[in-house]
């Protein structure tokens, strides 16, 4: 039984990926999709970062069936802001409803 709190969270991010996500391509699929593309290395608590990894945040059911591709075929290409990436992994957070994929891009 879903709570105010899950009705708000889902519009929450509604909000935040449509004002400030990208439009991302999968086939003929397509959705707002919040991007981490880190750029900047950065030295936190005396420790060097360097950033590799490209992430990207999507609801459930805004590209279905890319969760379950990618745990079956290993990897799958898709087109963010215009740029093509290869999904590498795609992680389901503790809530269910919402999806993280590892990105790299497409050489």
């Amino acid at each position: 039984m879903s709570n105010i709190f899950d009705s708000l969270k889902s519009s929450a991010f509604d909000v935040v990926a449509r004002t400030m996500g990208y439009d991302c391509l999968w086939g003929e699929l397509s959705a707002k999709v919040l991007l981490d593309k880190p750029t900047e290395s950065e030295e936190m608590n005396k420790i060097e970062f360097h950033p590799r990894m490209i992430s990207m945040e999507y609801k459930q059911g805004d590209l279905p069936g890319l969760f379950e591709s990618v745990r079956e075929h290993g990897s799958e290409t898709l087109t963010v802001n215009g740029t093509s990436y290869v999904v590498r992994n795609v992680e389901a957070f503790f809530d269910g409803e919402t999806y993280k994929a590892d990105l790299i891009p497409d050489s």
